[in-house]
């Protein structure tokens, strides 16, 4: 007598793992800052420009639409600490732990950065001049909370690098150093260099130093994250 292996029913279909959703979450929170970044720009003072201003100068004070890059702050800050998660869970090495750290700790930065608005476009002559005279409370801390999201997410950068070295994805921890060189130059040049074109700088900049964690954390939570 013989048995045949019990089947599924056909009309009930299997539920996917939780990561396979969790891992959405990230890509949402960063289609949500470039949503943000596209209609905070379209609806910007005819002074702002895009090559010459940062992404924070949309969310100021004297922007009547601010408000809109405000949300796109919040939206990125969940989407990182998703990603932090997703790292913390995934790479289970010493250096995967310290880099879902990072970008936690990037998350925190960007929240508090997105709710401290500052006062005016520093682009701007008159705001140059507003601000050596006084310096609001709020702009101080959005400045010194940027150091907190780009420092971290840049030593995130290397961090990954060795984990998913350690874990045996030779091929993603050496996109991931690429990746960070390039961001180390292109801090250099957007914040060292004083060139005119800022503000594309630090766009291309935010996507590279945002995206190696959230492609790592896509890559390990889809399965293929260690694959000799």
């Amino acid at each position: 007598m013989t048995t045949t292996p019990a089947h599924q029913p056909s009309g009930r279909r299997q539920t996917p793992p939780r990561s396979s959703h969790w891992r959405w979450i990230p890509i949402a929170g960063a289609a949500g800052w470039v949503l943000a970044v596209t209609i905070g720009t379209a609806l910007a003072p005819a002074h702002y420009n895009s090559v010459r201003d940062t992404i924070s100068a949309l969310a100021a004070v004297d922007n009547p639409y601010g408000g809109v890059m405000v949300a796109g702050f919040v939206t990125m800050a969940i989407g990182l600490a998703a990603t932090a998660v997703g790292l913390w869970r995934r790479l289970p090495v010493l250096a995967g732990r310290i880099a879902a750290a990072e970008v936690g700790i990037a998350a925190a930065a960007t929240l508090v950065a997105g709710l401290n608005r500052i006062a005016c476009n520093p682009g701007l002559a008159d705001c140059q001049a507003a601000l050596e005279h006084s310096v609001p409370t709020a702009t101080t801390v959005h400045g010194r909370a940027a150091l907190f999201v780009f420092a971290p997410l840049v030593l995130a950068g290397f961090s990954l690098t060795r984990a998913t070295w350690r874990v045996g994805d030779r091929r993603l921890a050496l996109l991931c150093l690429t990746m960070t060189i390039l961001n180390v130059g292109l801090v250099f040049l957007a914040e060292n260099a004083g060139t005119p074109a800022s503000g594309l700088l630090q766009r291309l900049f935010i996507t590279t130093v945002i995206g190696v964690p959230m492609l790592v954390q896509w890559r390990c939570t889809d399965g293929r994250c260690g694959a000799r």
